[in-house]
């Protein structure tokens, strides 16, 4: 006599087993997209991996794993980016200085030097104390301050720099694949066969 309550059983070690196996092959999915971008980009995986990250991880209440996006768009402070010679705009009277500004390495092998348009401003990383807010350009545009001790005094606006839009890169303009989804989803399912393979084969 075949005892029907088995099939349960079996039922519930086989989705233990898939879970398992999901979970197993997200973490090696999120590590295949993190390796494949640093492919093309200059930036650490310490840091990368800091923005990418396995957010849920599947279970029996929620059969799926939920991979997200941390931060939109990277700094340019995270790509090997180096202060050199005084950025800002000179003084009157002063020759104008074309060196100065922030170097950084966006795409492998291609150092940039960050300067203004008009070529009269070099950017500069922002840093107060230990906290780095990143690096930020002068845009050439002023307005008048109407908070704290600056309140009243004409200040000159700036803006943040960034490397990187991982939202592009995972979300690409209409009509063009994700390269980096496909890697993901690529591993994925490679690594969760095999994982689940090898998990029913322990049952």
């Amino acid at each position: 006599m075949i005892d029907k309550f088995s099939y349960i059983k079996l039922g519930d070690k086989i989705q233990k087993a898939s879970i398992r196996a999901m979970n197993e092959a997200a973490k090696s999915a999120v590590a295949a997209a993190s390796s494949f971008i640093r492919q093309k980009y200059k930036i650490k995986k310490e840091d990368l991996d800091l923005k990418l990250k396995l957010k849920n991880k599947a279970s029996e209440e929620q059969p799926y794993v939920r991979i997200a996006v941390m931060e939109n768009d990277i700094s340019l402070y995270y790509f090997n980016a180096k202060q050199f010679g005084k950025p800002g705009r000179p003084k009157k009277g002063r020759a104008k200085s074309k060196t100065g500004g922030v170097k950084a390495t966006v795409q492998l092998k291609k150092r940039k030097l960050y300067r203004s348009k008009d070529n009269k401003a070099g950017s500069f990383i922002w840093q107060d104390g230990e906290i780095v807010r990143g690096v930020f350009i002068r845009t050439g545009e002023k307005h008048i301050m109407s908070k704290g001790k600056f309140e009243g005094i004409e200040k000159e606006g700036i803006k943040k720099l960034f490397g990187v839009s991982l939202l592009q890169l995972f979300n690409p303009r209409l009509g063009t694949k994700s390269l980096v989804l496909e890697e993901m989803e690529a591993k994925f399912f490679e690594v969760y066969e095999k994982r689940l393979e090898h998990n029913l084969s322990r049952i």
